[in-house]
């Protein structure tokens, strides 16, 4: 029986071993890095990336962050070059504008994140078939947090959680007994946004549940109809994510069920085989309202969001559209560029 039961304890080792050497046998050169919003200042106290094998990666920390929702920001070149994906994260974090801690520890979507690194993507600097570089880890008010892949220009979200509310003593995070911790705090908000953004801070509070918002997807592709042959387009949405759809290449599509845009750049050849750009900042107010007013009968009805070029005066005007309705969105900011 001892040898049966040894026989049976041995078996079982083998199997969780031969596991999790085959949930980390792909390995893919990447990066951990962190992003907060704008005004929205963050500082990660501790926060790393664990594998299936319980072997750890950490995200880099001790500094003020607030690059923008979805941007790479400090990279570490640590451990091995190749690395496998993460299965888990572990975090703890500091926010400036609610003078507040936050921790959590999350399972991550591994088998979504490995399905995204094996399948890459034609990358947008030569087109040939790359895969994603980094794991963007985004800090927002309210203990908010998006897990992005990016790369080559792209950016792509993957998961969000939401951490709960912690104490840790300030001493542990920052030790100076000159500096009070509401004297630290206010000084890093006053260097860290304009007089404008922390007076309408003080007036408005945090928007908590604003970033929540920005992940809600809505089942929309870009159609460019006009004056010209569409070569490009960038869609930089409110999520963080960035796409981009070459309009040269046969398989060009803009896919369903996409966050609401930010900002689009967009590059077509004009009828008199001259060379145009144009970027369009949305105003997001009007352009979320677009999209709930369309959206209020059939969440899922599918929308096009459509660029009309016209290179004979330089134009371009932005409809939204579905089957029945089409609004022209009135407020964004064109700029247009001859090249």
């Amino acid at each position: 029986m001892k040898l049966r039961s040894l026989f049976l304890i041995s078996l079982l080792i083998f199997c969780l071993v031969q596991c999790n050497s085959t949930i980390t046998m792909e390995k893919y050169v990447w990066y951990p890095t962190e992003c907060a919003p704008k005004c929205y200042p963050a500082e990660i106290i501790n926060a790393d990336f664990y594998y299936p094998d319980g072997e750890s990666i950490y995200i880099p920390k001790g500094r003020l962050i607030n690059n923008g929702w979805g941007q790479i920001g400090s990279t570490h070149l640590v451990g091995d070059e190749k690395k496998p994906i993460p299965n888990k994260l572990n975090i703890s974090w500091f926010s400036y504008t609610e003078n507040k801690f936050y921790a959590g520890v999350f399972d991550l979507p591994f088998q979504q994140i490995s399905a995204l690194f094996s399948e890459g993507f034609k990358s947008p600097l030569n087109q040939n078939q790359t895969t994603y570089q980094y794991i963007i880890t985004g800090l927002a008010p309210g203990g908010f947090i998006t897990i992005w892949l990016a790369g080559d220009g792209l950016v792509t979200e993957v998961v969000n959680f939401k951490a709960n509310e912690t104490k840790i003593n300030w001493n542990d995070f920052f030790d100076n007994p000159e500096i009070s911790r509401q004297q630290f705090v206010d000084d890093n908000l006053k260097e860290s946004m304009s007089v404008e953004k922390l007076s309408a801070l003080k007036k408005e509070g945090v928007p908590l549940g604003l970033w929540k918002s920005y992940s809600l997807k809505s089942n929309w592709s870009p159609v460019i109809v006009g004056r010209g042959a569409p070569r490009d387009l960038w869609i930089n949405s409110f999520n963080g994510e960035r796409q981009y759809i070459n309009y040269e290449l046969p398989t060009a599509s803009g896919g369903p069920s996409q966050a609401i845009p930010q900002k689009t750049e967009l590059r077509w050849k004009g009828s008199n085989n001259l060379a145009y750009s144009a970027t369009i900042d949305f105003n997001e107010t009007e352009i979320f309202e677009a999209f709930a007013k369309l959206n209020i009968d059939s969440p899922t009805e599918p929308l096009k969001l459509q660029f009309q070029i016209n290179d004979f005066d330089q134009s371009v005007k932005v409809f939204l559209n579905s089957d029945k309705y089409s609004l022209e969105l009135l407020k964004p900011i064109i700029k247009v560029y001859s090249n």
